[in-house]
């Protein structure tokens, strides 16, 4: 069983946005459930977390980018 087991929960969750359309495509949201996962273990703010998932490979191939 791996994060995919989330994804119902996570589709299924809260929409955030109003429902505008325009922007960005959002990210998967599994992908963004790991994210919050590794920052919230390493106690890291937002700007730290974006440093680290494009530094280091390791948090690249747990998060799937």
């Amino acid at each position: 069983m791996g994060f995919g087991y989330f994804r119902v929960w996570l589709v299924e969750g809260p929409v955030s946005g109003g429902g505008a359309n325009g922007g960005r495509f959002p990210f998967d949201p599994v992908i963004r459930f790991k994210a919050l996962i590794l920052q919230a273990q390493h106690n890291l703010a937002d700007v730290q977390m974006e440093f680290i998932i494009q530094d280091l490979l390791s948090w690249l191939r747990f998060l799937l980018l």
